[in-house]
């Protein structure tokens, strides 16, 4: 078996900056929508605050899982390879 097969991959320093930058967006579409939540009524109200705590979620778990790695040299090439 090669070494590089059985060292565990590692995403690169773009990918994760990357992550930031989406997980950044994905919050700012949330708080769009818990902004204008009063706006609507009824289920559709329902619907956009659903999809308002998905957005908020699924970005604050990918902005820190990003920048955690990022500030720890979990990529390829960086401290965690040395």
């Amino acid at each position: 078996m090669d070494n590089n097969e059985t060292k565990k991959r590692l995403p690169d320093k773009m990918r994760l900056t990357l992550g930031i930058v989406i997980g950044v967006y994905l919050l700012y579409l949330a708080y769009g929508l818990f902004e204008n939540l009063g706006n609507h009524a009824g289920t559709e109200q329902l619907l956009f605050g659903a999809c308002a705590c998905v957005f908020a979620a699924a970005g604050a778990v990918l902005t820190a899982y990003a920048a955690r790695a990022l500030a720890k040299g979990e990529y390829d090439k960086g401290e965690a390879d040395k």
